[in-house]
């Protein structure tokens, strides 16, 4: 129990770093500028035809292949140093142990990809707070957008995909973006921590850019089927099809890869040397 409560405070003091670090500021600042431009168009189309909107746009809009590769690679970018080691590493390691200092750092990952994923729902939400309808359908905006010409008469660049539409109801593709999202960043940071522990300081945010951009060559030259092995499609719900790619599959593959690399990163201090490194 004490440990535990040891690998907390060490996740929340990797959170107390976000204040003096530019690289979070300009990371959120990014996104947020990005996000609400992307969905802005939407508010003049709800102007003039005066239907509300509904709270389920982040399901559609994480699914796009090109905001969802700026997403993770935002994410990639965030926790780049995993696994955070600064000059007070040495002497706090040396206090708490290595396994629970890893635990704390696993653990701050794991609620710093939480927090980094509903950050990016709630911006898909509060340029609408005026003019919201909490209801359980996806709402006749998300539906005339889905099935019109509406959004690309209104310059929005967000694909409505049918697979989610008729797939899911709102509160399920809401509930496994959030899910998916969340696991896929948490692997992201995971990799980083191992790769750039027992390889090297490059290693972690080389791999995980080839992770996320590996989904254009999927999507441009090679059989779609492949989108079923790699966790960027793994955790994108247009491209479910129902039968051999459903989230039980998704959700399976990603839970193996997440405890897989969990139980490597917390074998991988052993022996390691833990000095402090520098930030990005």
């Amino acid at each position: 129990m004490a440990e535990g409560r040891i690998a907390c405070r060490l996740a929340a003091r990797n959170f107390c770093k976000w204040a003096g670090n530019p690289r979070f500021a300009f990371v959120l600042g990014f996104l947020a500028v990005t996000v609400v431009s992307s969905v802005l168009p939407i508010r003049a189309f709800l102007r003039d035809t005066g239907v509300p909107m509904a709270p389920w746009l982040f399901p559609f809009w994480c699914t796009d292949l090109y905001k969802q590769a700026t997403m993770l690679l935002c994410a990639a970018f965030l926790l780049c140093d995993a696994p955070f080691l600064d000059e007070s590493a040495p002497y706090v390691i040396v206090r708490a142990g290595r396994g629970v200092w890893a635990a704390g750092q696993v653990l701050y990952i794991l609620l710093a990809a939480a927090v980094f994923v509903l950050y990016l729902a709630a911006l898909t939400v509060l340029p609408f707070l005026d003019r919201l309808e909490w209801t359980q359908s996806w709402g006749k905006a998300i539906g005339t957008l889905a099935l019109t010409d509406a959004a690309g008469a209104y310059g929005l660049s967000i694909t409505f995909y049918q697979s989610v539409l008729y797939g899911f109801t709102p509160p399920a593709a809401m509930g496994l973006s959030l899910l998916f999202n969340w696991m896929m960043v948490s692997l992201l940071g995971l990799v980083m921590f191992v790769l750039n522990l027992c390889v090297g300081r490059s290693a972690g945010a080389i791999a995980c850019c080839g992770l996320v951009m590996f989904n254009y060559f999927i999507n441009n030259f090679l059989n779609p089927r492949l989108y079923r092995y790699f966790p960027a499609s793994l955790s994108n719900i247009a491209y479910f099809n129902g039968s051999d790619f459903t989230p039980q599959y998704a959700a399976g593959v990603l839970a193996g890869m997440l405890a897989l690399l969990l139980a490597a990163a917390l074998l991988s201090v052993r022996g390691k040397n833990l000095s402090a490194r520098r930030s990005i």
